[in-house]
């Protein structure tokens, strides 16, 4: 195994702890199975927006390009309307590590950097979740 290699395995190993055979144990819990369907937000970003992108992307829009355009231009055009329906996210997400990255070089404040951070995602998952708001009477 060359260093290039082990270096890769060691940041993968790094990122998921788990063994593959742990990775198939779990994928086949059934308990697994039934939190992740009764979660509203894990159906929301595994199941329905993905089949919803792909039927935009893919079912609605390709068919209406290969006419236009022609198949091949329709092929790699179709992807560039994916990635700028995502700019926004990839944008804001510049964005904050910009301002994370400047507070932390020029206050040289770690702890600001990472409470920003996380006030960030706080707002972003307060932003967007699925749940009714219910009012305490």
């Amino acid at each position: 195994m060359s260093k290039t290699e082990f270096l890769l395995w060691f940041s993968l190993s790094m990122d998921c702890p788990w063994s593959f055979i742990d990775g198939i144990r779990v994928v086949l819990d059934p308990c697994f199975w039934t939190l992740c369907l009764s979660d509203m937000r894990w159906l929301r970003n595994q199941v329905v927006a993905p089949l919803t992108e792909e039927l935009v992307f893919r079912a609605c829009m390709l068919p209406m390009l290969v006419p236009c355009a022609g198949p091949t231009t329709a092929i790699f055009t179709c992807p560039l309307f994916f990635g700028s329906n995502h700019f926004e996210i990839l944008l804001s997400s510049i964005c904050i590590n910009d301002l994370c990255a400047y507070i932390m070089v020029y206050k040289g404040s770690l702890y600001e950097a990472v409470c920003l951070l996380m006030s960030e995602a706080e707002q972003f998952v307060q932003k967007n979740d699925p749940t009714p708001k219910t009012e305490n009477i």
